[in-house]
Protein backbone atom coordinates (compact mmCIF):
# COMPACT_ATOMS: atom_id res chain seq x y z
CA UNK A 1 0.00 0.00 0.00
CA UNK A 2 1.37 3.27 -0.66
CA UNK A 3 2.12 5.44 2.16
CA UNK A 4 1.20 8.95 1.67
CA UNK A 5 4.53 11.64 2.82
CA UNK A 6 4.19 13.30 5.91
CA UNK A 7 6.61 16.10 4.85
CA UNK A 8 7.52 17.14 1.58
CA UNK A 9 10.76 17.86 0.41
CA UNK A 10 12.55 20.79 -0.48
CA UNK A 11 10.83 23.91 -1.52
CA UNK A 12 7.62 22.26 -0.91
CA UNK A 13 8.15 22.96 2.89
CA UNK A 14 8.08 27.08 1.75
CA UNK A 15 4.91 28.46 2.70
CA UNK A 16 3.49 29.84 -0.08
CA UNK A 17 3.91 26.07 -1.94
CA UNK A 18 2.08 24.33 1.33
CA UNK A 19 -0.95 27.15 1.21
CA UNK A 20 -1.37 25.59 -2.65
CA UNK A 21 -1.27 22.37 -1.83
CA UNK A 22 -3.79 22.81 1.20
CA UNK A 23 -5.86 25.17 -1.23
CA UNK A 24 -6.10 21.69 -3.78
CA UNK A 25 -6.92 19.65 -0.90
CA UNK A 26 -9.51 21.66 0.23
CA UNK A 27 -10.90 21.01 -3.49
CA UNK A 28 -9.98 17.78 -3.36
CA UNK A 29 -12.17 17.87 0.20
CA UNK A 30 -8.57 15.76 1.39
CA UNK A 31 -6.91 16.36 4.64
CA UNK A 32 -3.98 18.88 4.16
CA UNK A 33 -1.78 16.98 6.28
CA UNK A 34 0.70 19.64 9.14
CA UNK A 35 -0.07 22.98 9.85
CA UNK A 36 -1.99 25.30 7.97
CA UNK A 37 1.05 27.58 6.70
CA UNK A 38 1.45 31.32 8.00
CA UNK A 39 2.76 33.38 5.23
CA UNK A 40 5.21 36.51 5.90
CA UNK A 41 5.02 39.57 3.67
CA UNK A 42 7.52 38.10 1.26
CA UNK A 43 5.61 34.62 0.92
CA UNK A 44 2.63 36.85 -0.08
CA UNK A 45 4.46 38.68 -2.48
CA UNK A 46 5.74 35.11 -3.95
CA UNK A 47 2.79 33.09 -3.94
CA UNK A 48 1.09 34.73 -7.17
CA UNK A 49 3.54 33.89 -9.12
CA UNK A 50 4.34 30.57 -7.54
CA UNK A 51 0.55 29.97 -8.60
CA UNK A 52 1.45 30.92 -11.65
CA UNK A 53 3.65 29.17 -12.44
CA UNK A 54 1.93 25.83 -11.36
CA UNK A 55 -1.02 26.16 -12.76
CA UNK A 56 -3.45 27.43 -9.75
CA UNK A 57 -4.62 30.89 -10.40
CA UNK A 58 -7.91 30.51 -10.11
CA UNK A 59 -7.43 27.93 -7.61
CA UNK A 60 -6.04 30.85 -5.45
CA UNK A 61 -7.97 33.43 -6.59
CA UNK A 62 -11.02 31.48 -4.64
CA UNK A 63 -9.46 30.96 -1.81
CA UNK A 64 -8.21 34.39 -1.67
CA UNK A 65 -11.72 35.57 -1.74
CA UNK A 66 -12.17 33.49 1.50
CA UNK A 67 -9.53 34.82 3.62
CA UNK A 68 -9.01 38.10 5.26
CA UNK A 69 -5.15 37.65 6.04
CA UNK A 70 -4.02 38.56 2.12
CA UNK A 71 -2.45 41.82 1.32
CA UNK A 72 -4.60 43.63 -1.06
CA UNK A 73 -2.33 44.65 -3.45
CA UNK A 74 -1.91 40.38 -3.69
CA UNK A 75 -5.11 39.83 -3.73
CA UNK A 76 -6.32 42.41 -6.51
CA UNK A 77 -2.75 40.73 -8.98
CA UNK A 78 -4.09 37.77 -8.42
CA UNK A 79 -7.84 38.67 -8.84
CA UNK A 80 -6.82 40.04 -12.19
CA UNK A 81 -4.68 37.69 -13.51
CA UNK A 82 -8.01 34.91 -12.39
CA UNK A 83 -9.70 37.10 -14.99
CA UNK A 84 -7.53 37.46 -17.96
CA UNK A 85 -7.25 33.54 -17.35
CA UNK A 86 -10.97 33.21 -17.76
CA UNK A 87 -11.57 35.25 -20.99
CA UNK A 88 -8.62 33.39 -22.75
CA UNK A 89 -10.76 30.41 -21.69
CA UNK A 90 -14.07 31.82 -23.14
CA UNK A 91 -12.45 32.56 -26.35
CA UNK A 92 -10.43 29.39 -26.42
CA UNK A 93 -13.70 27.46 -26.07
CA UNK A 94 -15.15 29.81 -28.76
CA UNK A 95 -12.49 28.89 -31.60
CA UNK A 96 -12.61 25.23 -30.04
CA UNK A 97 -16.17 25.20 -31.14
CA UNK A 98 -15.24 27.18 -34.06
CA UNK A 99 -13.14 24.23 -35.31
CA UNK A 100 -15.26 21.63 -34.57
CA UNK A 101 -17.75 23.01 -36.54
CA UNK A 102 -15.56 23.30 -39.41
CA UNK A 103 -14.42 19.98 -38.97
CA UNK A 104 -17.65 18.51 -38.80
CA UNK A 105 -18.49 20.39 -42.03
CA UNK A 106 -15.75 18.37 -43.83
CA UNK A 107 -17.10 14.69 -42.34
CA UNK A 108 -13.78 14.87 -40.23
CA UNK A 109 -14.59 13.03 -37.14
CA UNK A 110 -12.39 14.23 -34.61
CA UNK A 111 -12.18 15.19 -30.63
CA UNK A 112 -10.99 17.82 -28.84
CA UNK A 113 -8.36 17.00 -26.07
CA UNK A 114 -6.54 18.46 -23.10
CA UNK A 115 -6.36 22.15 -22.19
CA UNK A 116 -10.00 23.95 -21.84
CA UNK A 117 -11.43 21.30 -23.49
CA UNK A 118 -10.41 18.83 -20.45
CA UNK A 119 -11.07 21.75 -17.77
CA UNK A 120 -14.79 22.28 -19.04
CA UNK A 121 -15.50 18.49 -18.87
CA UNK A 122 -13.82 18.12 -15.72
CA UNK A 123 -14.43 21.00 -13.63
CA UNK A 124 -17.22 22.41 -15.69
CA UNK A 125 -15.47 25.48 -16.25
CA UNK A 126 -12.61 26.01 -19.05
CA UNK A 127 -11.27 28.60 -16.47
CA UNK A 128 -9.88 26.64 -14.22
CA UNK A 129 -6.31 24.74 -16.22
CA UNK A 130 -4.11 27.35 -17.49
CA UNK A 131 -2.91 26.27 -21.07
CA UNK A 132 -0.86 27.90 -24.37
CA UNK A 133 -2.79 26.40 -27.28
CA UNK A 134 -5.87 23.94 -27.93
CA UNK A 135 -5.41 20.19 -28.98
CA UNK A 136 -7.93 18.09 -31.51
CA UNK A 137 -6.74 14.69 -32.83
CA UNK A 138 -8.32 12.90 -35.89
CA UNK A 139 -7.62 9.72 -37.87
CA UNK A 140 -4.18 9.52 -39.41
CA UNK A 141 -6.19 8.86 -42.90
CA UNK A 142 -7.95 12.43 -42.28
CA UNK A 143 -5.13 14.80 -41.63
CA UNK A 144 -5.16 16.37 -44.90
CA UNK A 145 -8.93 16.84 -45.02
CA UNK A 146 -8.49 18.22 -41.41
CA UNK A 147 -5.45 20.53 -42.42
CA UNK A 148 -7.64 21.77 -45.30
CA UNK A 149 -11.16 22.44 -43.36
CA UNK A 150 -8.18 24.55 -40.45
CA UNK A 151 -7.23 26.44 -43.72
CA UNK A 152 -10.46 27.75 -44.23
CA UNK A 153 -10.81 29.19 -40.66
CA UNK A 154 -7.16 30.81 -41.25
CA UNK A 155 -5.21 27.81 -39.63
CA UNK A 156 -1.91 27.45 -41.58
CA UNK A 157 1.82 24.92 -41.06
CA UNK A 158 4.20 27.05 -40.14
CA UNK A 159 5.95 29.39 -42.86
CA UNK A 160 8.40 27.51 -45.48
CA UNK A 161 6.14 24.32 -44.58
CA UNK A 162 3.82 22.32 -46.75
CA UNK A 163 2.14 19.38 -45.71
CA UNK A 164 4.69 17.20 -47.72
CA UNK A 165 7.42 18.59 -45.37
CA UNK A 166 5.13 18.42 -42.17
CA UNK A 167 4.53 14.33 -43.07
CA UNK A 168 8.27 14.03 -42.27
CA UNK A 169 9.88 16.43 -40.24
CA UNK A 170 6.86 15.80 -37.73
CA UNK A 171 6.78 12.16 -38.34
CA UNK A 172 7.77 11.04 -35.10
CA UNK A 173 5.58 13.44 -33.21
CA UNK A 174 2.10 13.51 -32.12
CA UNK A 175 1.08 16.54 -34.45
CA UNK A 176 1.08 19.32 -36.89
CA UNK A 177 1.23 23.17 -35.04
CA UNK A 178 -0.96 25.33 -36.46
CA UNK A 179 -1.52 29.09 -36.39
CA UNK A 180 -4.07 31.81 -36.87
CA UNK A 181 -3.33 35.64 -36.23
CA UNK A 182 -4.74 36.88 -33.31
CA UNK A 183 -5.85 33.22 -32.39
CA UNK A 184 -5.01 30.45 -29.74
CA UNK A 185 -2.14 27.76 -32.05
CA UNK A 186 -4.00 24.47 -32.58
CA UNK A 187 -2.20 21.53 -32.14
CA UNK A 188 -3.46 18.80 -35.29
CA UNK A 189 -3.26 15.19 -33.44
CA UNK A 190 -2.74 12.13 -35.39
CA UNK A 191 -1.70 10.20 -32.49
CA UNK A 192 -1.90 10.57 -28.38
CA UNK A 193 2.18 11.52 -27.81
CA UNK A 194 5.30 11.17 -30.13
CA UNK A 195 6.14 8.17 -31.87
CA UNK A 196 8.70 6.97 -29.40
CA UNK A 197 6.43 7.61 -26.51
CA UNK A 198 4.65 4.62 -25.62
CA UNK A 199 0.68 5.13 -25.39
CA UNK A 200 -1.97 2.86 -23.98
CA UNK A 201 -4.84 4.18 -26.14
CA UNK A 202 -5.49 4.74 -30.20
CA UNK A 203 -6.93 7.28 -31.54
CA UNK A 204 -9.50 4.93 -33.37
CA UNK A 205 -10.94 4.43 -29.50
CA UNK A 206 -10.63 7.19 -28.68
CA UNK A 207 -12.88 8.79 -31.32
CA UNK A 208 -15.11 5.88 -31.22
CA UNK A 209 -16.30 6.00 -27.76
CA UNK A 210 -16.25 9.72 -27.80
CA UNK A 211 -19.04 11.76 -25.47
CA UNK A 212 -20.51 15.26 -26.32
CA UNK A 213 -19.94 18.37 -24.05
CA UNK A 214 -22.63 20.79 -24.43
CA UNK A 215 -20.72 24.30 -24.74
CA UNK A 216 -23.38 26.90 -25.55
CA UNK A 217 -25.77 25.02 -27.12
CA UNK A 218 -23.10 23.16 -29.32
CA UNK A 219 -21.79 19.77 -28.73
CA UNK A 220 -18.09 19.79 -28.85
CA UNK A 221 -16.49 15.67 -28.88
CA UNK A 222 -14.70 15.01 -25.93
CA UNK A 223 -12.97 11.77 -25.02
CA UNK A 224 -14.83 9.58 -22.58
CA UNK A 225 -14.15 9.54 -18.76
CA UNK A 226 -11.97 6.61 -18.93
CA UNK A 227 -9.92 7.37 -22.09
CA UNK A 228 -9.92 11.39 -20.53
CA UNK A 229 -7.84 9.85 -17.39
CA UNK A 230 -6.08 7.33 -19.52
CA UNK A 231 -4.59 10.28 -21.64
CA UNK A 232 -3.96 12.76 -18.97
CA UNK A 233 -1.88 10.47 -17.21
CA UNK A 234 0.10 9.20 -20.09
CA UNK A 235 0.18 13.15 -20.82
CA UNK A 236 1.61 14.10 -17.19
CA UNK A 237 4.25 11.02 -17.13
CA UNK A 238 5.37 12.67 -20.54
CA UNK A 239 5.83 16.22 -18.84
CA UNK A 240 7.13 14.95 -15.55
CA UNK A 241 4.26 15.89 -13.28
CA UNK A 242 6.22 19.49 -12.87
CA UNK A 243 3.20 21.36 -12.12
CA UNK A 244 0.82 20.93 -8.90
CA UNK A 245 -2.31 21.44 -10.98
CA UNK A 246 -1.16 18.63 -13.01
CA UNK A 247 -0.79 16.46 -10.06
CA UNK A 248 -4.61 18.00 -8.64
CA UNK A 249 -6.05 17.38 -11.85
CA UNK A 250 -5.05 13.23 -11.72
CA UNK A 251 -6.42 13.42 -7.92
CA UNK A 252 -9.98 14.72 -8.98
CA UNK A 253 -9.56 12.11 -11.50
CA UNK A 254 -9.00 9.54 -9.01
CA UNK A 255 -12.11 11.05 -6.94
CA UNK A 256 -14.26 10.08 -10.30
CA UNK A 257 -16.72 7.46 -9.96
CA UNK A 258 -17.25 7.30 -13.81
CA UNK A 259 -14.19 5.83 -14.61
CA UNK A 260 -13.07 2.03 -15.15
CA UNK A 261 -9.79 1.99 -13.65
CA UNK A 262 -9.70 -2.02 -14.38
CA UNK A 263 -9.37 -1.22 -18.25
CA UNK A 264 -6.96 2.14 -17.19
CA UNK A 265 -4.62 -0.35 -15.50
CA UNK A 266 -4.90 -3.09 -17.86
CA UNK A 267 -4.00 -0.65 -20.96
CA UNK A 268 -1.20 1.01 -19.33
CA UNK A 269 0.43 -3.24 -18.70
CA UNK A 270 -0.35 -3.69 -21.81
CA UNK A 271 1.50 -0.85 -23.11
CA UNK A 272 4.19 -1.10 -20.96
CA UNK A 273 3.59 2.38 -19.30
CA UNK A 274 2.19 1.48 -15.80
CA UNK A 275 5.26 2.86 -14.46
CA UNK A 276 4.00 6.64 -15.05
CA UNK A 277 0.54 5.66 -14.33
CA UNK A 278 1.42 4.49 -10.57
CA UNK A 279 3.64 7.24 -10.52
CA UNK A 280 1.17 9.76 -11.46
CA UNK A 281 -1.34 7.97 -8.98
CA UNK A 282 1.39 7.83 -5.87
CA UNK A 283 1.91 11.67 -6.44
CA UNK A 284 -1.47 12.94 -6.17
CA UNK A 285 -2.15 10.39 -3.14
CA UNK A 286 1.59 11.96 -1.76
CA UNK A 287 0.64 15.50 -2.54
CA UNK A 288 -3.00 15.92 -2.35
CA UNK A 289 -4.00 13.01 0.01
CA UNK A 290 -6.62 11.70 -2.53
CA UNK A 291 -7.48 7.52 -1.81
CA UNK A 292 -6.62 5.51 -4.57
CA UNK A 293 -8.77 2.91 -6.49
CA UNK A 294 -7.46 -0.25 -5.46
CA UNK A 295 -6.23 -0.89 -9.27
CA UNK A 296 -3.66 1.87 -8.77
CA UNK A 297 -3.09 0.99 -5.04
CA UNK A 298 -1.30 -2.49 -5.66
CA UNK A 299 2.16 -1.42 -5.34
CA UNK A 300 5.40 -2.88 -5.10
CA UNK A 301 8.76 -1.23 -4.26
CA UNK A 302 10.14 -0.09 -7.36
CA UNK A 303 13.76 1.30 -7.41
CA UNK A 304 12.54 2.87 -10.53
CA UNK A 305 9.43 4.24 -9.27
CA UNK A 306 10.87 6.09 -6.44
CA UNK A 307 13.55 7.63 -8.97
CA UNK A 308 10.66 8.72 -11.12
CA UNK A 309 9.19 10.35 -7.76
CA UNK A 310 12.14 11.81 -7.14
CA UNK A 311 12.82 13.43 -10.41
CA UNK A 312 8.86 14.73 -10.31
CA UNK A 313 9.91 16.42 -6.70
CA UNK A 314 12.47 18.13 -8.35
CA UNK A 315 10.78 19.60 -11.13
CA UNK A 316 7.90 20.96 -9.12
CA UNK A 317 10.55 22.71 -6.88
CA UNK A 318 12.32 24.44 -10.16
CA UNK A 319 10.96 28.17 -10.94
CA UNK A 320 9.15 29.34 -13.58
CA UNK A 321 10.90 28.51 -17.24
CA UNK A 322 13.52 26.17 -15.81
CA UNK A 323 11.78 23.02 -17.65
CA UNK A 324 13.67 19.54 -17.70
CA UNK A 325 16.77 19.88 -20.21
CA UNK A 326 16.46 17.23 -23.19
CA UNK A 327 18.96 14.63 -21.11
CA UNK A 328 17.00 15.05 -18.51
CA UNK A 329 13.47 14.48 -20.60
CA UNK A 330 15.21 11.15 -22.15
CA UNK A 331 16.18 9.66 -18.65
CA UNK A 332 12.81 10.64 -17.78
CA UNK A 333 10.87 8.98 -20.93
CA UNK A 334 13.31 6.03 -20.31
CA UNK A 335 12.04 5.46 -16.45
CA UNK A 336 8.84 5.52 -17.70
CA UNK A 337 8.67 2.42 -20.14
CA UNK A 338 8.41 -1.11 -18.45
CA UNK A 339 10.13 -3.04 -21.04
CA UNK A 340 13.07 -2.98 -22.55
CA UNK A 341 12.29 -3.18 -26.04
CA UNK A 342 10.03 -0.36 -25.62
CA UNK A 343 13.33 1.48 -24.21
CA UNK A 344 15.36 0.71 -26.93
CA UNK A 345 12.59 1.41 -29.67
CA UNK A 346 12.77 5.01 -28.10
CA UNK A 347 16.22 5.06 -28.11
CA UNK A 348 16.66 4.59 -31.95
CA UNK A 349 13.40 6.43 -32.89
CA UNK A 350 14.64 9.50 -31.27
CA UNK A 351 18.33 9.16 -32.51
CA UNK A 352 16.84 8.37 -36.29
CA UNK A 353 13.37 10.22 -36.73
CA UNK A 354 13.48 13.81 -38.04
CA UNK A 355 12.28 16.71 -36.28
CA UNK A 356 11.84 20.71 -37.03
CA UNK A 357 15.62 21.22 -35.23
CA UNK A 358 16.67 19.46 -38.63
CA UNK A 359 14.40 21.59 -41.24
CA UNK A 360 15.88 25.11 -39.34
CA UNK A 361 19.42 23.48 -39.68
CA UNK A 362 19.06 23.29 -43.23
CA UNK A 363 15.70 24.34 -45.66
CA UNK A 364 14.74 21.61 -48.02
CA UNK A 365 12.61 21.74 -51.10
CA UNK A 366 9.17 19.88 -50.44
CA UNK A 367 10.61 17.04 -52.78
CA UNK A 368 13.55 15.95 -51.39
CA UNK A 369 12.15 16.48 -47.71
CA UNK A 370 12.79 12.39 -47.33
CA UNK A 371 16.58 13.57 -47.17
CA UNK A 372 15.24 15.01 -43.72
CA UNK A 373 16.08 11.79 -42.27
CA UNK A 374 20.05 11.66 -43.32
CA UNK A 375 20.37 15.13 -42.82
CA UNK A 376 19.31 14.22 -38.95
CA UNK A 377 22.50 12.12 -38.60
CA UNK A 378 24.74 14.81 -40.19
CA UNK A 379 23.55 17.23 -38.38
CA UNK A 380 23.72 15.48 -34.82
CA UNK A 381 27.50 14.32 -35.94
CA UNK A 382 28.94 18.28 -36.62
CA UNK A 383 26.65 18.87 -33.10
CA UNK A 384 28.97 16.27 -31.44
CA UNK A 385 32.17 17.03 -32.82
CA UNK A 386 31.43 20.90 -32.27
CA UNK A 387 30.81 19.84 -28.43
CA UNK A 388 34.06 17.77 -28.39
CA UNK A 389 35.86 20.57 -29.46
CA UNK A 390 34.79 23.18 -27.04
CA UNK A 391 35.93 20.62 -24.25
CA UNK A 392 38.93 22.00 -22.62
CA UNK A 393 41.78 19.82 -23.00
CA UNK A 394 43.35 18.55 -20.26
CA UNK A 395 46.96 18.09 -20.21
CA UNK A 396 48.54 15.73 -18.07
Amino acid sequence: MIQRASCLPGNFESAPMRLLISIGCDGLRTRFTGDQPVLDARDWEDLAELARRHGMTAWLHESLAKRTDAPEPVRQRVADEARGQAADALRAMTELVEISCALTRAGVAHVTIKGPALAAWLYSSAARRAFTDLDVIVRPDQLEPALAALETRGYFLPPESTSTTARVVYAGRSAWPLARRGAFPVDLHWRLADLSFSVPLSVTRVIRDAVSLDVSGERLPVPSPTHAAAITFAHAAKHGWCSLEIILTLGQLVCRTDIDWREIRRSFDDSGTSRGLITGARLAHAVFGVTLPPELDEYHPSQTIDRLMLFAEDLLARPAGDHADRWEERRLHRASLDRRRDRVRYETLRLLMPTPLDAEWCRLPPGLAPLYGPLRLVRLAFQTMGTAFARPSIRS
